[in-house]
């Protein structure tokens, strides 16, 4: 067929580029889904279970593909360097792609140049807890108490950098009461050392505080998010009684390389906020104290902008500087 009649074909429609083909058989083999963190966290439940769906929908396997290590950005880095057919997407955080960048010296990625926004899936809201001596039920009364005890002002968080690290420092700020940050290698051992009675206070997951109530030993004070969780109406936000104070919560959301075709990323939005609205991940996800997120790909990369411009103006605030 010479190039010329080729053209023909393809302007008259009888012929089909195969470039676009394929988008249109899209998907004919298994996906593969990148969780940037180990089992068991937050981004392998999401992938795993929202997984799960897309198998049937899809008509193809899904992979779950755990790289975990540099604080999410191995395993964020593997998916901006995929080819971008559909093939590999990764599941993302506003740490991994807005966080992160303010906390290292050189990121291997650029949040919004390399990758293509698919679409939304969680909100994990961040609680502030108490061990059971610290005497009161609001975050009033707790900040009264620490006005009081200048030596006890110790708060944990699941590492320098994070989500709960910043809601210390912008507490502080705020308050003008000067906590003690205590960074830990994670959430479960800052849990462990509050519920001992090592630590008076600990911002931590929304989940592993609900998870940790039944045994009596630390009361749930009060949400960093800007607005209360829907499943726990009654249970305050900090800005409610420290006005100005808001650290936006765990948003969580599936990303491709930059350069996925815009009908495979439609295809995949529509099936991810179907997936989203089952019975078994609304299940998973209340019991995970996840708020589901239904957005479209724009609408999901315009709330991952803004979340890093909020990290931003709280890292200024506070002044914390990334490390040498």
């Amino acid at each position: 067929m010479t190039k010329l009649l080729l053209t023909a074909l393809v302007a008259a429609g009888l012929l089909v580029p195969a470039h676009l083909a394929a988008q249109d058989r899209y998907p004919t083999r298994p996906v593969r889904i990148v969780a940037p963190f180990p089992p068991g966290a937050s981004t392998d439940l999401v992938a795993r279970s929202v997984g799960q769906v897309l198998a049937g929908s899809l008509g193809v396997s899904i992979v779950v593909d755990n790289r975990s290590g540099a604080g999410g950005m191995l395993g964020s880095d593997h998916v901006a360097k995929e080819k971008p057919d559909g093939y590999t997407i990764g599941v993302a955080l506003n740490a991994t792609h807005g966080l992160n960048s303010f906390f290292t010296k050189k990121m291997p990625y650029d949040a919004f140049r390399d990758f293509i926004y698919i679409a939304a899936a969680a909100e994990a809201p961040t609680a502030f807890v108490v061990h059971k001596s610290v005497p009161g039920k609001t975050m009033a009364e707790v900040l009264d108490w620490a006005r009081k005890n200048p030596e006890k002002l110790s708060i944990g968080s699941s590492g320098v950098g994070s989500h709960h690290h910043l809601g210390i420092e912008l507490l502080k700020q705020k308050t003008s009461i000067p906590f003690k940050h205590v960074p830990y290698r994670g959430g479960g051992p800052a849990m462990t050392d509050l519920i001992a009675g090592h630590i008076p206070m600990l911002f931590t997951t929304m989940s592993t505080a609900v998870s940790q109530m039944g045994g009596g030993n630390l009361k749930l004070i009060a949400l960093e998010d800007d607005k209360r969780v829907p499943a726990y109406p009654d249970i305050p936000t900090i800005g409610e009684s420290v006005p100005g104070f808001y650290v936006p919560g765990l948003f969580i959301g599936f990303v491709g390389p930059a350069g996925l075709p815009e009908p495979i990323v439609t295809r995949l939005n529509t099936e991810i906020n179907k997936a989203l609205r089952t019975p078994d991940v609304t299940r998973i996800f209340n019991q995970n104290t996840f708020v589901t997120m239904t957005m479209s790909p724009s609408e999901t990369r315009k709330r991952f902008e803004q979340d890093k411009e909020a990290f931003g103006k709280i890292v200024d605030l506070v002044g914390i500087k990334p490390p040498e």
